[in-house]
């Protein structure tokens, strides 16, 4: 409603005029013309159509030709346009009458031609081209005595004024003051009202399950609404080279999101300064502006701009929205942007929901998915021991049996009794050493009595003699031991990087560091092997083992590969000391 204020009104009766009409009206009469256009000003709030309703009346009441309500201030109009009694068609101010409402809107006192009243400089010469030979006018001044227009009377006819004309026309223009001012506040009240709602709108849309791209498409439409913006985009932080950019896929216009892909690095464009500043950045001249898009500042006509950062919890940028406006409209303020800001906080807030939510889909499809793999191992496992059971343990086991029987058929012959004997002792061996082999592999005892160390260091001496690799373990740890939880899952850990080394790596090589101290337990494996893709790393599911037993130990894992170059398993975990002490 504020842009209507800037209507100009001209109303132009014609040349002829009754002379019939009095000299002066009556004051009864006079009263109803002024009661009659306040009434107007209180019943029709809207400037556009309240403007030709009033030039009507002062064309009635200064029985005139010509009568002008021109708003705005400091000399500049809001806009021009004419109407007249005949048609009601606008017609474009212009010419020496265009140039005489700039030099009259805005002052504070009254002009005119004759009754010792003068026209600004160049004024009078612009009024005697117009052809007017008679003119008065009146500046319309709100309750802070700022100017907001101009009541402009004039004629082409030699004529005087009345006496009390300008009095009256100044007593108008007050109550034309109070009108105006009644239409902004209207105007402003109807603006925070749809803002409002605009506002409340977004909280709601804000709490809903939503993709993150669409709710930051919904910030930009909902706080374009509250604003007056007519253009925006928004996007979200992303890795891009190594480099953290903004991103956005698409441009918001007149009420439609048109597909438009741009990134921007640090320092570049409004939303690259946001990396780099953190803070919101304002320009009340985008056309001038190195940082603004050329697409934009043209082809869209944006003249103001503002964008604000989506800040995280932890104070890192997660993404951007930005405004435009257009034409006329008055640039955006600090005020707006102290306003957007909270908007960004509580979308910002939002994201992170959405991306815990999302986090925590994938734990728990992870936690679905380690459950199903362990306990295929653990049947694989059960299998494997099944089988060397039956196959070699069993089978020693039933050799011996049958080896005693013969045994007992024999007792008289004392050489053959002695090789039955020996072949015995040697079954007994192997079946005795197959069944430890086969305890070793569900828990070394090593890891109970000894602790991790002994532990690691038997491991490595066993995968170097089963597999050939050159395996080396290197050790610098306190004589306290940590507790069992960490030594079991550090020795897991080790055992599957082994594992995955000998099953995919084609290592020669592997090295297997162990280091504990006061301030932290340390367990890296690194091997020569041909390396994997980063990728590879969220979808292997030895590697997400490795990484939740890290997980429930408060730890951090991280796997350093490179296609060609070999990999580095690193596990660091907070000292717990308090096992029991490794015995000399």
């Amino acid at each position: 409603m504020s842009e209507a204020l800037g209507a100009t009104s001209v109303v132009t009766t014609g040349s002829s005029v009754d002379e019939s009409s009095p000299a002066a009206i009556r004051p009864e009469t006079l009263l109803d013309h002024i009661d009659a256009i306040a009434e107007l000003v209180i019943a029709e709030p809207e400037p556009s159509r309240l403007l030709p309703k009033l030039v009507d009346c002062l064309h009635t009441v200064f029985d005139i030709e010509i009568a002008v309500i021109a708003l705005g201030g400091e000399r500049e109009l809001d806009a021009t346009a004419v109407h007249t009694v005949d048609h009601d068609e606008p017609v474009i101010v212009q010419g020496d009458l265009d140039r005489l409402l700039r030099l009259l809107v805005g002052r504070r006192r009254v002009f005119g031609l004759g009754g010792g009243r003068s026209l600004p400089e160049g004024g009078e010469g612009w009024v005697r081209s117009l052809g007017w030979r008679t003119m008065l006018a009146v500046p319309i001044l709100d309750h802070q005595e700022r100017p907001m227009g101009v009541i402009l009377l004039a004629d082409r006819r030699d004529r005087e004024l009345r006496s009390y004309d300008a009095q009256l026309a100044g007593t108008l223009a007050r109550q034309l003051a109070v009108g105006l001012e009644r239409a902004r506040v209207i105007g402003r009240l109807d603006g925070w009202t749809q803002g409002l709602q605009a506002l409340l709108a977004f909280t709601a849309e804000i709490n809903q399950p939503r993709e993150i791209s669409l709710l930051i498409r919904h910030l930009v439409e909902h706080a374009a609404r509250f604003l007056k913006a007519e253009g925006g985009l928004a996007g979200l932080a992303e890795s891009h080279d190594d480099t953290l950019c903004m991103a956005s896929d698409a441009y918001w216009h007149s009420g439609v999101w048109h597909r438009d892909p741009r990134r921007w690095r640090p320092g570049e464009g409004l939303a690259g300064q946001l990396l780099v500043s953190e803070f919101p950045y304002l320009t009340e001249n985008y056309v001038e502006d190195p940082r603004a898009e050329t697409i934009y500042a043209g082809k869209l006509g944006v003249t103001s701009a503002l964008s604000v950062p989506l800040m995280s919890s932890t104070g890192q940028p997660v993404g951007f929205f930005e405004l435009h406006r257009v034409g006329g409209v008055e640039p955006f303020t600090w005020q707006d942007a102290a306003f957007l800001e909270s908007l960004a906080n509580t979308t910002a807030v939002a994201i992170e929901n959405v991306r815990l939510l999302e986090q925590l889909e994938i734990k728990s499809r992870l936690v679905r998915t380690l459950s199903a793999e362990n306990v295929n191992r653990l049947e694989e496992e059960r299998r494997h021991i099944a089988l060397e059971l039956h196959d070699e343990a069993g089978q020693a086991l039933v050799g011996i049996k049958l080896g005693l029987k013969v045994l007992a058929g024999s007792a008289t012959d004392s050489s053959a009794f002695e090789a039955q004997l020996a072949a015995l002792h040697e079954q007994l061996s192997l079946a005795t050493e197959k069944i430890k082999c086969l305890a070793q592999r569900l828990r070394p005892p090593t890891l109970d009595r000894l602790g991790l160390d002994m532990a690691l260091q038997q491991l490595v001496d066993d995968y170097a003699d089963r597999t050939g690799l050159v395996a080396e373990l290197s050790l610098s740890t306190t004589p306290e031991r940590q507790p069992p939880e960490v030594e079991t899952a550090l020795f897991r850990i080790a055992q599957e990087a082994l594992t995955n080394v000998v099953n995919h790596a084609a290592a020669s090589r592997v090295e297997v560091i162990f280091e504990a101290d006061v301030e932290r337990v340390l367990l890296t494996v690194s091997d020569n092997g041909r390396g994997f893709e980063r990728d590879a790393v969220t979808r292997g599911l030895g590697l997400l083992g490795m990484n939740e037993r890290v997980t429930m130990l408060g730890g951090e894992f991280e796997v350093d590969t490179t296609p060609g170059r070999g990999t580095t398993i690193s596990v660091v975990v907070p000292p717990v000391i308090g096992g029991p002490k490794v015995s000399s």
